[in-house]
């Protein structure tokens, strides 16, 4: 370890603005190895990296008796604090640290923070954020018995720049008969706990959150407490933890699709307009748009888009490279005689310079909520989803998976899923490996939930089995952890909608 005493040759910092660091530290399965890279500060000063098995508080006193801040990490391990002069770039990358094979030390924490000195005021500088990784089995998932304070379901998660994950809203009950929540709760890595967070001005399930290129959340529509589609949205800001209202749009939807735009506005697409229609279970179907609308978070203001060449709802919406979205599939209706449920191969292109929608490359599969994934290089995959929808089959799952390649303007298929299964979602794993975890096998109106997960890898372009979820999980939360995990939140299970939450370890 680099003594504090030879940082008389840092001398250059002095002289140089200080710059934000941050603290990557990847990995957790046991057996496996951590990866932990800081980068940032100024070329001439020292950084140092951290570690510890408890999360402190450390006065930084210890180090300079004027200094009132405190490090989030213990001095257990202070003997294996990483040190060297930051160059350029400034950058610190550890060689991989071996995590060994010890069942003991599963569910174990370690903490690591990141600092720079000299500073201008402090011997200390910058302080990272802390991080945490917790240890599991390889390839499995695993139950620490981090439960939400609420069950819910149909929610978005919402990671955030201080290592946090925002759950907001969901609801109870089935897919055309939500009972919507409005409180939120925060997920933090450092103490892996639920807490709980504020309010959103209404209560909200099968919504969308879109990020804005300033950092903020756009919240869009969804049902209500009354399972009413809704047309207001509000705004989520990660710095100040609060929601605030905004305009709302013209037409209530719920099941639509938002993608930004290179200008920072939000197209949203389609939807369900009526979940409480009263003639048949079916009547929602009837009343999906083939509207758009346009948010623009500067002015406030909602705009009519152009129609989509369909009604759509649970279609999904794919921003490719050059800025156009691709809307694709979806649950749709058309009238001959009388009105008819369909799934919808189809897909509409919009062009954000022209305003314009544009017919797209048809899907090998018709389909909706489907899991889908970016694979790098312009290519997507798109998995599993509702497959067929007719008065006598009412919404049941495929296994058919396709990829979507940008610069060909064309899906092509892949391999098939061993299970047929619906509204779940897909996460990189590695070495060109991707996770579809859960979903629900049955019909639309009566949902099996399945614990069953599978990879695909795109080289070979097969699927392999997975390992089996601690529960079976439709329309769950889930979000690719820091530390290279996915974290698996709530959904509807065998008993209902469920309170837990699991983590794959790859």
């Amino acid at each position: 370890m680099l003594k504090l005493s030879s940082l008389a040759s840092a001398a250059l910092a002095l002289a140089l603005p200080a710059q934000s660091i941050d603290l990557a530290v990847e990995g957790g399965s046991i057996g496996g190895q951590l990866q932990i890279r800081m980068s940032g500060g100024t070329p001439g000063q020292v950084g140092f990296i951290f570690l510890s098995f408890n999360s402190g508080p450390t006065p930084l006193a210890f180090l300079d008796p004027s200094d009132p801040r405190s490090l989030s990490v213990g001095l257990d391990l202070l003997s294996l604090t990483v040190a060297s002069v930051l160059l350029v770039p400034p950058e610190i990358v550890v060689p991989p640290l071996p995590i060994p094979n010890s069942p003991a030390l599963i569910d174990g924490a370690m903490f690591f923070q990141a600092a720079t000195v000299p500073g201008f005021t402090n011997l200390v500088d910058q302080l990272s954020l802390p991080r945490a990784v917790r240890f599991g089995p390889s390839n499995g998932f695993r139950d620490r018995f981090v439960a939400l304070a609420n069950p819910r379901s149909f929610f978005p998660a919402i990671p955030t720049a201080d290592g946090r994950t925002l759950i907001a809203g969901g609801g109870a009950g089935a897919l055309f008969a939500q009972i919507a929540r409005k409180d939120t709760e925060w997920f933090d890595p450092i103490s892996d706990s639920f807490s709980a967070g504020q309010d959103m001005t209404i209560e909200r399930s099968l919504h969308t959150a879109t990020r804005l290129q300033d950092g903020r959340w756009l919240i869009v529509g969804g049902v209500d407490r009354l399972n009413d589609p809704t047309p207001t949205a509000e705004i989520f800001n990660p710095a100040t933890g609060a929601f605030t209202a905004v305009r709302s749009m013209a037409l209530q939807r719920a099941g639509h699709a938002a993608a930004l735009l290179p200008n920072g506005r939000v197209l949203v697409s389609g939807g369900i307009t009526d979940m409480n229609a009263p003639n048949s279970a079916l009547d929602p179907v009837y009343s999906i748009t083939a509207t758009t609308e346009i948010y623009d978070p500067v002015a406030d203001t909602w705009t009519a888009g152009p129609a989509l060449r369909k009604p759509r709802a649970g279609h999904v919406a794919l921003t490719r490279g050059d800025g156009r979205v691709l809307l694709a599939g979806g649950v749709s209706w058309y009238t001959f005689i009388v009105r008819l449920p369909s799934l919808e191969s189809t897909t509409d292109l919009y062009t954000p310079a022209s305003n314009t929608i544009a017919a797209g490359p048809a899907m090998r599969q018709a389909r909706a909520v489907p899991a889908m994934v970016a694979t790098g290089a312009g290519r997507w995959l798109l998995a599993g989803g509702i497959g067929n929808l007719s008065l006598t089959q009412q919404g049941t799952p495929t296994a058919a998976a396709e990829v979507y390649d940008e610069a060909a303007n064309s899906f092509t298929a892949t391999g098939s899923m061993a299970q047929a299964r619906a509204i779940c979602q897909l996460f990189p794993i590695g070495n060109n490996r991707y996770l579809v975890i859960g979903g629900g096998d049955g019909t639309l109106f009566a949902v099996t939930p399945l614990a069953s997960s599978e990879i695909w890898t795109s080289t070979t372009g097969a699927w392999t089995p997975g390992p089996a979820l601690t529960r079976p999980r439709v329309a769950y939360g889930a979000y690719a952890t820091a530390s290279g995990q996915v974290h698996v939140i709530g959904g509807d299970s065998t008993a209902g909608v469920d309170l837990s939450s699991e983590f794959y370890y790859r």
